[in-house]
């Protein structure tokens, strides 16, 4: 039996102007979602967007880190809607002081920035918050963020590692869900939207490389720019440009998070699971996969049988 999942949106002004209740399916939006979608002006896709997010994204976070995040829409279909800057995100860890003007000028700043580069940004509030923005970028364009807020008392060096976590579980959502990504991301799609540069061809060609190559251990910039027969440094400082991360660093995301995929869904030993995501040399595999998102391979192979069968 699928299991129903029923949330609002409140953060979001076309949901409070419409009133929409996002209803689904952990296997797809429910039929009744999809009508009163149509009804309302708002595609599916929107509602399917939100509902992903929150289950693959924010929900995975929350069981396997020590902490919480919201995610919100921001560069999405809305139709007869101009693209505004939402309203800052209700996160639990700011009740009491999420309406402060400190943080409603903070957000707006944020949010404009992200849509010129969308990069990771995070500061440390007079509140006593470590806060971080993380984006969801699909060809260019910022379709959400996630927003995580943690006590200073927590640490740096563990802000960190659960803003790693954050960006590994949004590249393993965009790797399982590139169709309805490349939906959203069609610029013509949003009222009042921006442009987006077209990608350079071979930015597009280094990214499908680069996804469909991720068990060689051999790929480097230098080899995808000598394949492309086109200098690495021209192809680096464009990649970068076009993506808003460094290629090096997109690759090692990228195999981390086919490795938390394996690790999710096979049965195969950490050694094998290394080498099929890249990693020739099984004790950094570890290493690496420790750094970024706290716990060793099998760690997180445990905790995520354990959701499962408390889900179950």
């Amino acid at each position: 039996m699928e299991e129903r999942i029923v949330f609002s949106c409140r953060c979001h002004r076309m949901c409070r102007e419409t009133g929409v209740e996002v209803t689904g399916t952990t296997q797809g939006m429910h039929p009744e979602a999809d009508s009163r979608s149509r009804d309302a002006g708002v595609i599916p896709d929107y509602g399917q967007f939100l509902l992903t997010l929150k289950v693959q994204v924010a929900e995975r976070f929350e069981r396997l880190g020590d902490a919480k995040i919201v995610t919100l829409p921001l560069d999405v279909p809305a139709p007869a809607l101009a693209w505004q800057i939402p309203d800052p995100p209700c996160h639990p860890a700011c009740s009491g002081f999420d309406s402060a003007e400190y943080c409603r000028q903070r957000w707006q700043a944020r949010m404009a920035e992200l849509r010129r580069r969308p990069t990771i940004q995070r500061h440390r509030c007079p509140f006593g918050m470590l806060c971080a923005t993380v984006p969801v970028v699909w060809r260019g364009r910022c379709l959400g963020v996630c927003q995580l807020v943690c006590p200073q008392a927590q640490g740096e060096k563990l802000f960190d590692r659960n803003i790693e976590l954050v960006v590994l579980l949004i590249e393993n959502y965009e790797a399982r869900e590139p169709e309805l990504l490349s939906r959203l991301a069609n610029p013509q799609a949003v009222v009042g939207a921006e442009p987006v540069p077209r990608m350079h061809r071979n930015v597009l060609r280094t990214i499908e490389y680069i996804n469909s190559h991720l068990s060689d251990p051999t790929m480097s910039v230098g080899s995808i720019a000598q394949l492309f027969a086109t200098n690495a440094s021209y192809l680096a400082h464009l990649f970068s440009q076009q993506v808003h991360e460094r290629m090096s660093r997109y690759i090692a995301l990228r195999r981390l998070a086919l490795a938390m995929e394996l690790l999710d869904t096979t049965q195969w030993q950490i050694k094998r699971i290394a080498v099929e995501s890249g990693h020739s040399n099984t004790n950094w595999f570890s290493h690496t996969f420790h750094e970024h998102t706290g716990m060793t391979p099998t760690q997180y192979r445990a905790r995520s049988i354990n959701d499962e069968n408390a889900i179950a």
